[in-house]
Order: C-alpha cells, then structure tokens, then sequence
C-alpha cells in the first residue's frame, strides 16, 4: 500500500509542504549526518551545546536502541560519551542494557541540581561506566516510573547539561515520542529539549503509518525547520511498502515533509535480537552488520563538527 493510499483510509491529510523548497532529493542509503530538516540549525543554548536528542513523531520506531548504539559508536570514534534515559514515558535503556539493578540516577541528579549540589562527584557516582569494546560509555540510567516525572525541569535538566558537557565530549538522550501539540509537562519538555539540542535525530519505521505520522509532526511544528536535524529511516525494509519502498519514502517526505533522508538504517533481525539478549551494541557483537555500518555513518557524520574538548570525569 502507497503512503497516499494509505493516507486516504486513515484519512489523513498529505497536503505538499509550503516551506521554501528544499528539492527533491535522491534516495541514499546513508547521507550526511550534517543534512536534514532544515539546513540552518539554529543554535543550542549553551546548556545543550553538546547534546544530541533521539526523538519521533508517535509510536516505537526504535529511537532507545538506536540511541544506545549511536552513542556506543561514538564513544568508539574515542569521543567521552554519556547516553541519559530521558524518555520520562517509558524508560527502558537499564532494560535494553541488561542492567538489573542500576542507580537512582535521574531523579537523583534532579534532586542535587534543586539544592545546588549537583557536581563531578556525584555525577560520576551516579552514571554507570560500561565498556565498548577497548572504549567506554557512560550511562545515567532514567526514572524508574513515568509517575515521577515531574520532578524532571527544565532549569535543573539545564544544569545537568552543563555540567555534563564540562566533562564529556557528547552527551546523548534518548526521547519519548514528540507529539503535534503538547499539552502534558513531559510532551512540553521534549518539545523544550529537541529545540535547545545541538543536534537532533529524528527517527521513523518503514511503514506508511510511521511516515504519515512523521509527516503530520512536521507540518505541525514549524520550528521544526530551524534545528539541526537528522532524519533516520530506522531498521529498513520492504515488506511494508514493496520494492520501490526507498524511493517512496524519500519522494513523500521530499513533497510532504519538504525534507530529505539522511540515513536508511537496514532491518537485522538477528543482530538487534542479539544485542537486546545480550545488553551490547552490534559494534560489539555484529561487527560487520550493515545495519552497524549505517549507524557508524551516522555517529561519524555527527561527531566531524568541531568542539571544545572537554575535561575528563
């Protein structure tokens, strides 16, 4: 089934994007991480200079274990790495990592950012070091339930951030979901996170229902256009809409989104089983996976912007 079919039994309205025109784009298998929804990106406050968020529009694309794996492969480029749960939803990378027991992490860190207490020590004291091959990421596990989520803010996640980018070179977070229009306190914070990121991946499935989704969200929020966005096809394939899938959803989101694809990240079944099974990235486990080597060009793409070093932890 085509998008634009798709579309007409959900009743979705694909109308073409009014946005200046970007041009249609050629289908890649993986573009330039630098390349995506609009080129401009407008600059992060100084909080989040260096961090890059993993959000969607609705529903389960893959965003957490794209982020594990994006941030273990730049943490395996010798960047100093540290991957936050911030999807205040459903936090699930202590599970995707096969963490049993972790520390309070976030909470923890809000809670010490309220009273002014928040420094190197504890922030080294809470985060959970894990190896990457010969390298290491950091990891500040999440909540441990969506009810505590309010005591995640704005001014406190801020100082979290500064602190963090004192100490590490990227600072990966993994997102719920963005939504058309937020309403509740943690629809509201992505929306605050994603526009005040440096750099942004924006991920969707292979399906119609993914992309139409992805589309709405972009003609929604204009803002959209004005950050520095990645957009990630995540584990790819054809089966949803056949063998011209690639080209379809380059041309939709070209025409409907005014937007290109930087990245198809290929569907490996056994490799992503493997990694969940095992708590690791496939850079560890599935080396010479294809779907590795489109996360690699990813987190490469990423990390050739130039930055100030920072002190190590």
């Amino acid at each position: 089934m085509s998008l634009q079919d798709f579309a007409a039994v959900e009743g979705l309205a694909l109308r073409d994007a009014t946005v200046p025109d970007l041009g249609f784009v050629s289908p890649v298998s993986v573009g330039p991480a630098s390349a995506g929804l609009g080129s401009s990106g407008a600059a992060a406050t100084s909080g989040f200079a260096k961090t890059i968020a993993i959000t969607s529009a609705a529903g389960a694309p893959g965003r957490s274990v794209l982020a594990h794996n994006l941030a273990s492969e730049i943490a395996m480029f010798g960047e100093a790495v540290l991957l936050i749960d911030l999807d205040l939803l459903a936090p699930g990378q202590a599970q995707l990592l096969g963490l049993s027991e972790t520390p309070v992490g976030l909470s923890a860190a809000m809670r010490l950012a309220r009273q002014g207490r928040l420094d190197q020590a504890s922030l080294s004291r809470l985060s959970i070091k894990l190896a990457v091959g010969r390298f290491e990421l950091a990891f500040l596990p999440g909540l441990a339930n969506a009810d505590r989520a309010n005591e995640v803010n704005l001014p406190e996640l801020s100082e979290l951030m500064s602190l963090a980018h004192s100490y590490f070179d990227r600072v990966v977070i993994d997102l719920p979901a963005l939504v058309a229009n937020p309403k509740t306190h943690i629809e509201k914070l992505t929306s605050s996170i994603v526009q005040q990121s440096a750099k942004v991946v924006i991920v969707s499935a292979a399906d119609p229902l993914s992309a139409a989704r992805f589309i709405e969200l972009r003609a929604s929020q204009d803002w959209l256009t004005q950050i520095d966005a990645t957009v990630v096809i995540n584990r790819f394939r054809t089966t949803a809409l056949g063998a011209n899938a690639k080209a379809e959803l380059s041309h939709a989101l070209a025409r409907y989104a005014n937007c290109k694809i930087d990245a198809f990240v290929p569907d490996d079944i056994a490799g992503f089983d493997a990694a969940m099974l095992n708590g690791l990235p496939l850079s560890v486990l599935r080396r010479a996976s294809p779907a590795r080597h489109a996360i690699q060009a990813i987190a490469r793409g990423i990390i050739t912007k130039p930055h100030d070093k920072p002190h190590r932890l």
